[in-house]
């Protein structure tokens, strides 16, 4: 996934994955991965078909799914922000203090995220991967200013 997702010419892909990773990266938990929340920007991540385990030969241990990779045609955020909002990413899966905000509160002044995540609709205390990509995107919008 990583090489699709570092392939500038690429604008989509669809992987055969474990149906854990699949689920993971896709936020099917309620949960986001760093690389997925990294990545939302410009390329969706997707959920596909799962597919029986029993369905291939040799039989694998786990089954398996689809994850569907594809490239924005209007990205969320312009191409010059991706190291900015990628270092916000770090900082926010960090795991300094146990939560998004505590992380965040290292860095940007406590009113600054008290209003973003207001913005986002990002509870206070809420663990970070439990924030979805989409609120990533408005945290960076009002923390980069």
């Amino acid at each position: 996934m990583r090489w699709c997702l570092a392939a500038p010419g690429l604008t989509s892909a669809t992987l055969v994955t474990q149906l854990e990773f699949a689920r993971k990266h896709s936020g099917d938990y309620g949960r986001w991965s760093k690389l997925t929340v990294g990545e939302w920007p410009w390329t969706a991540l997707r959920l596909g078909p799962k597919i029986a385990r029993t369905s291939f030969h040799p039989v694998p241990r786990v089954d398996a799914a689809v994850l569907h990779l594809e490239r924005r045609a209007t990205p969320l955020l312009p191409g010059a922000t991706r190291a900015d909002y990628r270092a916000l990413v770090e900082i926010g899966f960090a795991g300094t203090g146990g939560c998004l905000t505590a992380s965040l509160r290292r860095r940007f002044p406590a009113k600054a995220v008290r209003r973003a995540c207001a913005a986002a609709g990002i509870p206070e205390g809420v663990p970070v991967g439990y924030v979805p990509p989409d609120a990533w995107v408005i945290l960076f919008r009002y923390l980069a200013r």
